[in-house]
């Protein structure tokens, strides 16, 4: 870890990400998590519809089958901050605990880390709690099926949380050399101020097509749409004026006479 004033001076603040504030990062995350969820909820069915959630089992009560996936929850999320904590402290990162609900979550405290470092920090408890819950699956649905949702909705759980998590290095990953810093709302990226132009370019070139793209698509519905009037206003003007067939009809008629 290093303060700002350690930074070595080729670098610079390149991007502001905030998660928080930015309304379409934001959407992003939920939206992503709860398509993680319900995607896996899907897998879940066909991989055990018969027992969807928990079986009505003489051999188990539905009352501690719910408690033990409630306390699975909270100790999930406990484990899951002591896992961010302990990384943390693998890399030397210095970490704070901000109170939220019932439990604090782990974030750094605003000082400048490596991108490296800091998708340790990030990533561990998703990579362990995965490599964990994946084996205790199959295990379950193995040698007791009935108990098969408590692990795999924890696994769901964690795949689905995590989801900021990708966001944050969906957006970092793009940048091959770059320092992190992490103020619990925002995320600053410094890069080498030698590369400003070269990523400027790149993200211009990206941005510039989008909007290419989207100039394309409404184009293209206004053409539908003015193809739609026209069509209205030709029928409107045929039902206004219903003569205007017959006389191309009579016209008809007399080129045959004269043939």
């Amino acid at each position: 870890m290093m303060k700002l004033e350690e930074l070595d001076e080729k670098y610079g603040l390149y991007k502001t990400i905030d998660i928080l504030k930015d309304s379409r990062i934001n959407i992003f995350c939920k939206a992503g998590g709860g398509f993680l969820f319900f995607t896996l909820l899907i897998v879940g069915y066909f991989i055990d519809n018969q027992n969807l959630l928990f079986p009505f089992s003489r051999d188990y009560t539905l009352i501690i089958q719910y408690a033990s996936l409630i306390i699975g929850f909270i100790l999930y999320a406990f484990l899951h901050e002591l896992l961010h904590f302990i990384a943390a402290k693998i890399t030397k990162i210095q970490v704070k605990f901000v109170p939220s609900g019932l439990f604090p979550y782990t974030t750094i405290q605003g000082d400048i880390t490596s991108k490296k470092k800091y998708f340790f920090f990030v990533l561990a408890p998703f990579v362990l709690f995965t490599l964990l819950l994946i084996p205790a699956v199959i295990l379950t649905k193995i040698f007791a099926p009935n108990w098969f949702w408590l692990p795999y909705i924890i696994l769901m759980q964690n795949i689905a949380t995590s989801s900021g998590d990708f966001v944050a290095i969906f957006y970092l990953n793009r940048y091959h050399d770059c320092f992190v810093q992490d103020d619990d709302e925002r995320i600053l990226v410094y890069i080498p101020t030698e590369d400003f132009s070269i990523y400027h370019e790149k993200e211009k070139a990206f941005y510039e097509k989008k909007m290419a793209k989207k100039e394309k698509k409404r184009l293209r519905k206004k053409r539908f749409q003015d193809a739609a009037k026209l069509g209205k206003d030709l029928a409107k003007s045929q039902k206004e004026n219903p003569h205007e067939d017959e006389d191309s009809n009579d016209l008809d008629d007399l080129s045959k006479l004269d043939m």
